[in-house]
């Protein structure tokens, strides 16, 4: 926050209320009535003006950071896998865990995720081993060292009804691809969205079958 007596030059105001003023728009439609009463109030309005009538600023959009957005997005998912083995497994928020990651470009966020999932320490790491619980989030395994117990037949159940999931998944994306009509009327950049849709499906299911020979065979795993 500048000093009240701090002289702010009137291009660095001017495009600060501009600024500001696009958030506001992109907020309204969330909080109308917020938005409505702050956008008034920063600068003189004709009657009639209201910011439900001002068009989308999609030129600000477009420019997005769509690398940015995907990381933020596996980061979310992350976050939401982790809260969900807490739950599953009954433990307690207050007890911290460690987390490994066995992509490095994944190794992203670290103080986020230790400050809202409560981890000790976020690091890179590909060993897997029998006191480690696994997860897939996209495309990248994740490890978390067993403090609990695990019902290894129960586990495996999870991950063959994914596996059942993807292969329907796969097969419908082939059969797109496959489909001659489809090739020659579709836009270049759809058929490459489906192409890449196969090899991330491909690369979760060869992970997951991975996975799924951790806990096959096994009697139930405690952690040691």
């Amino acid at each position: 926050i500048k000093p009240v007596d701090k002289y702010i030059d009137t291009q660095t105001q001017k495009r600060t209320l501009e600024f500001f003023e696009i958030l506001l728009t992109l907020l309204h439609p969330f909080m109308p009535f917020i938005t409505e009463e702050i956008w008034q109030k920063i600068k003189l309005r004709k009657d009639g003006d209201s910011i439900s009538l001002l068009n989308w600023p999609s030129k600000i959009i477009d420019q997005c950071n769509n690398d940015a957005i995907q990381k933020f997005n596996h980061l979310f998912k992350v976050i939401a896998s982790i809260r969900n083995i807490r739950n599953d497994k009954n433990i307690s928020y207050k007890e911290k865990l460690s987390l490994f990651v066995a992509n490095k470009d994944n190794l992203i966020f670290t103080d986020i995720l230790k400050k809202v999932c409560n981890l000790d320490k976020v690091e890179y790491s590909v060993k897997e081993s029998e006191n480690t619980f696994p997860f897939l989030v996209d495309k990248t395994k994740y490890y978390i060292p067993l403090t609990f117990t695990i019902d290894p037949l129960l586990e495996s159940k999870k991950i063959e009804d994914e596996i059942n999931y993807l292969e329907g998944f796969l097969n419908s994306i082939n059969k797109k691809l496959s489909n001659k009509n489809f090739i020659n009327n579709a836009p270049e950049n759809i058929i490459n969205v489906e192409k890449k849709k196969k090899m991330d499906t491909l690369i979760k299911l060869e992970s997951l079958k991975k996975q799924l020979n951790t806990f096959n065979g096994s009697k139930n795993i405690y952690p040691k």
